[in-house]
């Protein structure tokens, strides 16, 4: 498997977009705000005289938190059947690439709670929790 340049790496990827949404709204505001349309405002008089806005990207892939499955580590490096694609790309980023090999977790999991659910070890208070019923459900 070869590696891509950093430049077309996954946080890359979704930083560019996430960032690219926020432009594309304020873009989409100060249009109306020049044709002398009205933005839409809510119901209410708002009363935030300031506004914290965190956007955090990146973090543990789904793979690597909760699908430690035994065929994944069975299949591991093996290629993508094109049954799964059904011909079609994964992903946006993965237009030009030729391979699609299966890539198994990079973190150890363990089986938790009754049901034996596989949970990464970078989820330790979740696999304490496994088997705690949710307050809204307990009986």
């Amino acid at each position: 498997m070869t590696d891509l340049p950093t430049l077309f790496n996954r946080r890359a990827f979704l930083g560019t977009v996430g960032n690219s949404f926020g432009a594309v709204a304020l873009s989409a505001m100060l249009n109306d705000l020049a044709k002398g349309r009205a933005i839409n405002s809510p119901f209410f008089a708002p009363k935030a005289k300031r506004v914290i806005y965190l956007f955090q990207s990146g973090g543990p892939s789904h793979v690597d938190l909760f699908d430690a499955k035994p065929s994944i580590f069975k299949n591991h490096e093996k290629e993508l059947p094109p049954e799964v694609r059904d011909g079609q790309r994964v992903t946006g980023m993965t237009a030009g690439q030729g391979k699609f090999p299966i890539v198994r977790p990079t973190v150890e999991a363990t089986q938790c709670g009754d049901a034996g659910i596989w949970l990464s070890n970078l989820l330790p208070y979740t696999q304490k929790i496994a088997n705690v019923p949710h307050p809204v459900n307990a009986h």
